[in-house]
Protein backbone atom coordinates (compact mmCIF):
# COMPACT_ATOMS: atom_id res chain seq x y z
CA UNK A 1 0.00 0.00 0.00
CA UNK A 2 1.45 3.42 -0.91
CA UNK A 3 0.43 5.46 2.20
CA UNK A 4 -0.34 9.20 2.20
CA UNK A 5 -0.40 9.22 5.60
CA UNK A 6 0.64 6.65 8.70
CA UNK A 7 1.25 7.29 12.38
CA UNK A 8 1.45 4.88 15.69
CA UNK A 9 0.91 5.96 19.01
CA UNK A 10 1.76 4.42 22.04
CA UNK A 11 -0.40 3.50 24.98
CA UNK A 12 -0.74 2.33 28.66
CA UNK A 13 -3.39 0.21 28.08
CA UNK A 14 -3.56 -3.45 26.93
CA UNK A 15 -3.99 -4.08 23.43
CA UNK A 16 -7.89 -4.89 24.26
CA UNK A 17 -8.76 -1.73 25.27
CA UNK A 18 -6.77 -0.11 22.60
CA UNK A 19 -9.01 -2.26 19.98
CA UNK A 20 -12.55 -2.27 21.99
CA UNK A 21 -11.66 1.75 21.39
CA UNK A 22 -10.98 1.86 17.76
CA UNK A 23 -14.02 -0.15 16.84
CA UNK A 24 -16.44 2.22 18.52
CA UNK A 25 -16.55 4.25 15.32
CA UNK A 26 -18.99 6.67 16.59
CA UNK A 27 -15.71 8.25 18.42
CA UNK A 28 -13.64 8.66 15.03
CA UNK A 29 -14.77 11.83 14.53
CA UNK A 30 -12.95 13.00 18.11
CA UNK A 31 -9.52 11.12 17.04
CA UNK A 32 -9.87 11.24 13.40
CA UNK A 33 -9.01 14.59 11.99
CA UNK A 34 -10.23 13.86 8.63
CA UNK A 35 -13.51 11.82 9.96
CA UNK A 36 -16.88 14.25 10.09
CA UNK A 37 -18.64 10.86 10.52
CA UNK A 38 -19.02 7.32 10.24
CA UNK A 39 -22.33 5.37 9.50
CA UNK A 40 -22.66 1.57 9.89
CA UNK A 41 -24.61 -0.16 7.18
CA UNK A 42 -25.81 -2.67 9.36
CA UNK A 43 -26.28 -2.91 12.98
CA UNK A 44 -23.80 -5.99 13.71
CA UNK A 45 -20.54 -4.94 15.45
CA UNK A 46 -17.41 -4.55 13.10
CA UNK A 47 -17.03 -7.91 11.10
CA UNK A 48 -15.30 -8.92 7.81
CA UNK A 49 -17.47 -7.86 5.15
CA UNK A 50 -19.14 -5.26 7.04
CA UNK A 51 -19.91 -2.00 5.58
CA UNK A 52 -19.40 1.78 6.56
CA UNK A 53 -20.33 4.98 5.30
CA UNK A 54 -17.84 7.65 5.78
CA UNK A 55 -17.79 11.34 5.39
CA UNK A 56 -14.32 12.60 5.50
CA UNK A 57 -12.78 16.39 5.05
CA UNK A 58 -10.17 17.92 3.03
CA UNK A 59 -10.20 21.36 3.84
CA UNK A 60 -13.91 23.21 3.07
CA UNK A 61 -15.03 20.02 1.00
CA UNK A 62 -16.19 17.19 2.34
CA UNK A 63 -17.23 13.72 0.23
CA UNK A 64 -18.49 10.54 1.30
CA UNK A 65 -17.67 7.21 0.68
CA UNK A 66 -19.00 3.50 1.46
CA UNK A 67 -15.92 1.18 2.86
CA UNK A 68 -15.64 -2.35 3.60
CA UNK A 69 -13.72 -4.32 6.22
CA UNK A 70 -11.55 -6.41 4.10
CA UNK A 71 -9.06 -7.75 7.00
CA UNK A 72 -10.68 -8.08 10.37
CA UNK A 73 -8.33 -9.84 13.03
CA UNK A 74 -9.49 -9.28 16.70
CA UNK A 75 -7.47 -7.14 18.94
CA UNK A 76 -4.64 -7.30 15.89
CA UNK A 77 -5.23 -5.85 12.61
CA UNK A 78 -8.74 -3.56 11.15
CA UNK A 79 -8.27 -2.91 7.51
CA UNK A 80 -11.11 -0.95 5.44
CA UNK A 81 -11.36 -0.34 1.68
CA UNK A 82 -13.46 1.78 -0.61
CA UNK A 83 -15.84 0.93 -3.14
CA UNK A 84 -15.06 3.76 -4.87
CA UNK A 85 -12.46 2.65 -8.43
CA UNK A 86 -9.20 4.82 -6.48
CA UNK A 87 -9.79 1.89 -3.40
CA UNK A 88 -8.69 4.00 -0.36
CA UNK A 89 -7.31 2.09 2.55
CA UNK A 90 -7.72 2.31 6.25
CA UNK A 91 -5.64 -0.10 7.85
CA UNK A 92 -5.18 0.24 12.01
CA UNK A 93 -2.46 -2.61 13.46
CA UNK A 94 -2.00 -3.17 17.40
CA UNK A 95 0.53 -4.59 19.02
CA UNK A 96 1.07 -5.89 22.44
CA UNK A 97 4.40 -4.33 23.83
CA UNK A 98 4.61 -5.87 27.13
CA UNK A 99 2.61 -3.55 29.62
CA UNK A 100 1.90 -1.32 26.84
CA UNK A 101 -0.14 -1.51 23.29
CA UNK A 102 0.98 0.43 19.87
CA UNK A 103 -1.87 1.49 17.81
CA UNK A 104 -0.77 2.44 14.06
CA UNK A 105 -2.93 3.98 11.62
CA UNK A 106 -2.42 4.37 7.58
CA UNK A 107 -4.31 5.73 5.54
CA UNK A 108 -3.13 5.65 1.39
CA UNK A 109 -4.38 3.44 -1.83
CA UNK A 110 -3.24 0.15 -2.94
CA UNK A 111 -0.27 -0.39 -5.46
CA UNK A 112 -0.52 -2.70 -8.24
CA UNK A 113 2.25 -3.75 -10.50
Amino acid sequence: MKSMCQDHVDLKVPVERAYEFVSDTARWPMWLAFVVNVHPLDEEALHLGSELRICMAAGKRRRQEIFEVTRHVGNAFLSLESDLSAARRIDFRFEQRGTMSRLSLAVGYPVFG
